[in-house]
């Protein structure tokens, strides 16, 4: 592609590459009427794009053969080998992508972070240029206070209003050294034919290996967030999004397009091509009436186990316990490198599962992120407009016992919050003092009846309104369906009440998945990190504790079920959890309920 204008670098910088040979002295030949034939025509060298040397690639994952060059991905301290020439690069990939349509009509933009500590710089395109003509006197330079320490050698540009955004992945994500932002097609339609889900699913298709972290049969999540008149705008919704998802490498912005950063330059551009190729097949897959959020109908089949108790992966959902699994091999052994048991195949093993709810059906952050500053946010709102109902008085009246048991029975929280007799005050006084008590005792994390009480009241009211809809992962909901079919039953077990528990299955992203669920209990039963709260559960359900699994994230109620006998703990591994210590030693783990999954045999 001709450029307009040359850029500053006086060295020679490799043209792309072309297959035309000299069909550009000839196209000029023919223009002037003059015939060149008899001079000899010479093919330019095919070179790469631009090299800057050391690593051109960044392995993702572990036990590479190019773990020396790059010791990590972009969660950790990236492999820092800085081009040679950052704007000089800038302007060549931006020309790259606008060849593939996702920096066209001057959108998009691209940054590189080099150096390290004071000598940090982050390089940006411009604002408002159009990138295919873009050269390297264009480039912006800022320290890391944003502050520009070089303006560009064309007068009269501005910084790309994509800046503040550049700072928050930097920020949050310390090994990224690129951020790429497209308005790509795919990555647009993608994002709204979702409806107003907040993230983007899709599994078992091979490109997921080039998005770091993944292998094809796992369940890839792609956060989206809201789009804003500007891009500055979008700061505080992409750091909120950015730390819902510590592991995520992309983000897409609804109707808009997508941001994608790595360690390296390589990096970021491969995982922005394999993001882009996922985004183009879902679109397609949709209009074929395929849902990609789902693992394909021939990987919903029998299991077949070895005399070893090993799961043949060529069969199975997910393949786990492959060792060649990248995405889920290091799970096969605990971190004392000790092999683990198998996980329970339901229902060959066990026709009883109990499920904990945060970390294992439910991404961990939706109770904290988004239930948890629900209630806060909506409580005084919800106290105005049903002060009269008899369920808010019975869950304040718990309150008040629960907050007057604290400071004068335990006397584990002498500075809690109690809430006095609302007949010696009026209904604002009393609100007032309700709003209190509720936004310390969550500050403190209490998990007690009368604010779980409430918290659900509010949660009724916003899933009722269609504020809240129940995050559930992709795999839970198929594995629901298929115990069922199996004869499987399936309990709920949580902190969260009851009432909360069947507010979020009953209103999830998939509708109403109670009718899947065979029981549920809170801590009535008893606390989950106590053994007696398992053997209570096993004689409600009239069966023994041995004949029972129990999935869940927390090493600590494992161990307590472990004591009281259950015959089947699972460890369950998401995005997000605690990384796992040496108290997860001697259980099962998971990344899917689908790995559960095997029917019995005939």
């Amino acid at each position: 592609m001709a450029r307009g204008r040359q850029t500053k670098s006086s060295k020679a910088v490799p043209p792309p590459r072309s297959d035309s040979g000299s069909q550009g002295k000839d196209s000029e030949a023919t223009s002037n009427g003059c015939s060149q034939n008899s001079a000899p025509q010479v093919a330019p060298t095919r070179q790469r794009r631009y090299s800057a040397g050391g690593s051109l690639w960044t392995r993702i994952g572990s036990g590479s053969p190019h773990d020396a060059i790059s010791k990590s991905s972009c969660h950790g301290h990236g492999a820092k080998v800085d081009p040679a020439d950052p704007e000089e690069l800038i302007t060549q990939l931006c020309a790259a992508f606008y060849d593939k349509g996702w920096m066209s009509g001057t959108g998009g933009g691209l940054s590189l972070l080099c150096g390290d500590g004071p000598e940090t710089t982050v390089y940006t395109t411009p604002s408002g240029l159009q990138k295919e003509d873009m050269i390297s006197d264009d480039i912006f330079k800022l320290n890391m206070k944003q502050v520009v320490v070089t303006p560009p050698i064309t007068p009269s540009l501005k910084c790309s209003s994509c800046t503040p955004l550049w700072y928050v992945v930097y920020r949050l994500r310390p090994g990224a050294r690129c951020v790429i932002h497209t308005h790509s097609m795919f990555a647009s339609l993608a994002s709204v034919m979702v409806g107003e889900a907040t993230e983007f699913h899709i599994t078992h298709f091979e490109m997921m290996k080039g998005v770091g972290g993944h292998a094809n049969d796992c369940d890839l999540l792609v956060p989206i967030i809201e789009n804003r008149p500007s891009e500055d705008q979008l700061e505080e919704q992409m750091e909120a999004a950015l730390k819902a998802y510590p592991k995520c490498n992309g983000l897409l912005v609804r109707g808009h397009g997508l941001y994608v950063w790595g360690d390296s330059w390589q990096q970021a551009k491969t995982q922005c091509e394999c993001f882009d190729y996922l985004f183009e097949t879902a679109v397609r897959a949709k209009a074929l009436g395929v849902d990609v959020s789902q693992p394909p109908a021939s990987v919903l089949k029998k299991r077949k186990i070895d005399g070893m108790g090993r799961v043949d992966a060529s069969t199975g959902f997910n393949a786990a316990v492959s060792a060649g699994d990248g995405c889920c091999a290091h799970l096969a052994l605990d971190p004392k490198g000790q092999p683990r048991p198998r996980p329970p195949q339901l229902p060959a093993d066990a026709k009883i599962v109990v499920l904990d709810i945060e970390g294992a059906t439910t991404l961990i952050s939706f109770v904290h992120d988004e239930l948890f500053p629900f209630a806060r946010a909506h409580c005084k709102a919800y106290l105005e407009q049903h002060w009269d109902e008899d369920a808010l008085q019975s869950a304040l009246n718990k309150m008040r016992s629960e907050a007057a048991q604290d400071v004068t029975q335990l006397g584990t929280y002498p500075q809690a919050i109690t809430i006095p007799p609302f007949s010696k005050g009026t209904k604002e006084q009393g609100i007032n003092c309700v709003v209190k008590a509720v936004e310390w005792q969550m500050d403190m994390d209490r998990k007690i009846s009368g604010l779980k009480a409430l918290q659900g009241l509010i949660w009724k009211d916003g899933y009722a309104s269609g504020e809240l809809k129940g995050h559930i992962f992709n795999d839970v909901h198929t594995a629901l369906q298929w115990w069922n079919e199996n004869g499987v039953q399936v309990y709920i077990y949580s902190s969260g009440s009851v009432g909360a528990q069947k507010l979020l299955f009953g209103n999830s992203k998939f509708g109403d998945l109670l009718p899947l669920i065979a029981g549920h209990f809170d801590t009535a039963v008893g606390a989950k990190v106590e053994a007696a709260s398992y053997q209570a559960i096993a004689k409600q359900l009239n069966v023994p504790t041995s004949e029972i699994a129990f999935v869940s994230d927390a090493e600590k109620e494992l161990l307590a079920a472990r004591e009281a006998g259950v015959g089947w703990p699972v460890m369950c591994c998401r995005p997000g959890n605690n990384s796992l210590t040496a108290d997860s030693c001697g259980f099962a783990a998971i990344r899917s309920f689908l790995e559960l999954c095997r029917a019995a045999e005939d």
